[in-house]
């Protein structure tokens, strides 16, 4: 999963944060990478954008 972060204040923690809630969406999923991203412009057109 690509993350570009609202602010820089506290990423470490509210990325494993993410990771954590992602895992108990379901039991298969057993490991998760997010990536924190400066911009999201070059993403594939299958990536859903949300703006913050």
């Amino acid at each position: 999963m690509l993350a570009v972060p609202r602010t820089e204040e506290h990423v470490l923690d509210r990325v494993e944060d993410a990771v954590q809630r992602i895992c108990t969406l379901d039991w298969k999923l057993q490991d998760v990478v997010v990536a924190v991203v400066r911009e999201l412009d070059d993403a594939p057109e299958d990536v859903l954008v949300r703006p913050g």
